[in-house]
């Protein structure tokens, strides 16, 4: 009898200390909230755990269940939350990536972009999250590469799509967007995984803010049902031949419909008790989920989502101007208003990027462009200047004007008595008080200006320059004393252009060669100014005049695109090729 007591007695004091040890790693856990989130490897869908119900369930398509007590599945989540987690400001980066089965075998581009980035910064102690969109276009620094690229061409900076590496780069230009900030965990999705996610859970309602069109599918404005495949749509459509109104096209419009779409996507899951069901249903992305998330942290914020009201989600964006610039559409960003936004969300005062301003970014560009510009033309300009050396060694087509003498005025007779009277003869009339403007025969003869940049020169027009300022352009320009002046022949005096022994070009071919040799002579002052509306100006003034000079002595031109230095084709330049396509 005293034995059996003292087994009971043994087991007993045996199940308090297991007790009391599963609360001692409980309570430890949440003292230490950074030991579930560390980053793991990227998986194709969250990790399951064989020891779980739901797991068990989950594990493949043909298992068998095995039959088991009903649970609440809110207490199913809770006992497979890693709760640890749930403590201060967590980021996690949601990742569009524009890949289809489609692009496999198209003609277009086959680098596929992160042309979604969302910032979820989850905030567990006041229960709110801050969603902060970073614009895709956005001019940004991609750490540990050189050259210039858009915030989209992370992943392809990284290694491409679906490696760890591209995910993880995404993960580091978010950061430094932030100024720092970490962003240690990601959910990386395709286009065919958002569509199919909708349907899994039975699409939304969803008042339909603007009428479009894409891809032959046509949606009219207002409340309707959205399956995966309008849901997609809706996310991706932001160009004006895809039926858009005024105010609606563009990359930020597109990003602020996104963030619209996901909330009320959200609130369908809340509403519906579907957010208990949130890692299962990942299971449904089938090789379009890529993260580095456990299936416990998973299910630790699905537990979060429950807890929080839409009201306490904010949408914010890391906007700028849209500009174009280093040949392709750039976002600028704000930095006043990014460093206040980073200010508000995390209480930390982040350092304006300066380098990354609209006006930083255009004198670098024009920079480029400049020694871009000397380079491409060299070989024209060698051309341009033999042929006309070559054409001033001969004689000035235009005759010089034979003056006209001025008519002496002859006697007036008076016609005899009692003879018809003769014509009186024309007096000029009395000079009134109003004085006649002389005629400015000069600036007739010479305003050769106005027939290349904005008259008619013998039906010839020539208007590319009519907008620009010579004297303000170039203030140190003085013509070529070797030049002689334009002449205006009469009608009656022959012109010898092309005759042999004559110029075979106009005088104003010769004159506008010595404006475009000053002119690139600018481009270098300007470029070593560094003064960025100085380079502006002379770069386009020194283009233009190239390009009119090509056509005048019939040398190829330089191409409308050929003018943007590709420096993404320059391996020497842009560490990483992306088509920004």
């Amino acid at each position: 009898m005293k034995k059996k007591v003292l087994i009971i007695l043994i087991c007993i004091a045996s199940a308090l200390l297991i007790a009391a040890s599963g609360a001692l790693i409980y309570f430890n856990k949440l003292k230490n909230p950074t030991d579930l989130f560390e980053p793991s490897k990227p998986t194709e869908a969250p990790a399951v755990k064989p020891s779980s119900p739901l797991a068990s369930a989950m594990a493949s398509d043909d298992a068998v269940a095995t039959p088991t007590p009903t649970i609440d599945p809110y207490d199913a989540l809770y006992e497979q939350a890693d709760l640890s987690m749930m403590k201060d400001i967590v980021n996690v980066l949601v990742i569009g990536v524009d890949y289809s089965a489609e692009r496999e075998d198209w003609n277009g581009k086959h680098d596929y972009h992160s042309d979604v980035m969302i910032v979820l910064a989850i905030n567990f102690e006041d229960k709110r999250v801050d969603m902060i969109s970073l614009p895709r276009d956005t001019y940004a620094n991609i750490p540990g590469v050189k050259g210039i690229y858009k915030l989209n061409a992370a992943i392809d900076c990284g290694g491409g799509f679906p490696t760890e590496s591209g995910f993880e780069k995404v993960c580091e230009a978010a950061e430094w967007m932030l100024g720092g900030i970490p962003v240690d965990y990601y959910y990386a999705v395709t286009m065919p995984a958002v569509k199919e996610l909708v349907d899994v859970f039975g699409g939304v309602e969803y008042d339909l803010d603007v009428s479009f069109k894409l891809a032959g599918r046509k949606y009219e404005k207002g409340l309707q049902h959205m399956d995966g495949q309008a849901v997609l749509d809706y996310m991706r459509v932001r160009k004006a031949q895809d039926g858009l109104p005024a105010g609606e096209t563009g990359d930020a419009r597109r990003v602020d419909r996104q963030k619209r779409i996901l909330v009320a996507l959200y609130e369908k899951m809340k509403k519906e008790n579907l957010l208990v069901k949130m890692p299962e249903m990942l299971q449904a992305f089938k090789g379009q989920l890529y993260t580095n998330t456990t299936f416990s942290q998973t299910a630790a914020l699905a537990l979060f989502a429950m807890e929080i009201d839409s009201a306490n989600i904010t949408m914010n964006s890391m906007s700028g101007t849209t500009t174009s610039i280093f040949g392709w559409n750039f976002c600028i960003t704000n930095q006043k208003k990014r460093v206040q936004l980073i200010k508000d969300i995390y209480g930390v005062n982040a350092k304006q990027y300066k380098d990354y301003t609209m006006e930083e970014a255009q004198r670098r560009w024009q920079d480029m462009s400049a020694t871009y510009y000397l380079e491409i033309t060299q070989e024209g300009i060698d051309k341009m200047t033999k042929l006309i050396t070559e054409d001033r060694k001969l004689m000035d087509p235009y005759p010089t004007p034979t003056p006209t003498p001025t008519p002496t005025p002859s006697a007036v007779t008076t016609p005899p008595a009692n003879t018809p009277s003769a014509p009186a003869a024309t007096t000029p009339d009395t000079p009134s008080s109003e004085t006649t403007e002389p005629v400015d025969t000069a600036s007739e003869e010479t305003n050769w200006w106005d027939d290349f940049f904005g008259g008619d020169d013998e039906g010839e027009g020539y208007t590319l320059l009519s907008n620009i300022d010579v004297a303000k352009a170039i203030p140190t320009f003085t013509p070529n004393p070797s030049v002689k002046p334009v002449y205006t022949p009469s009608p009656t005096q022959p012109v010898n252009l092309g005759q042999p022994g004559y110029r075979k070009y106009k005088n104003e071919v010769h004159i506008l060669y010595d404006y475009l040799m000053e002119a690139r002579e600018e481009v270098k002052r300007a470029q070593k100014s560094q003064d960025v509306d100085r380079m502006t100006e002379a770069n386009a003034y020194f283009r233009k005049l190239y390009d009119i000079m090509c056509e005048e002595l019939g040398i190829k031109k330089v191409g409308e695109y050929s003018w943007d230095y590709p420096y993404w084709n320059d391996p020497e330049f842009n560490e990483v090729k992306v088509d920004f396509r």
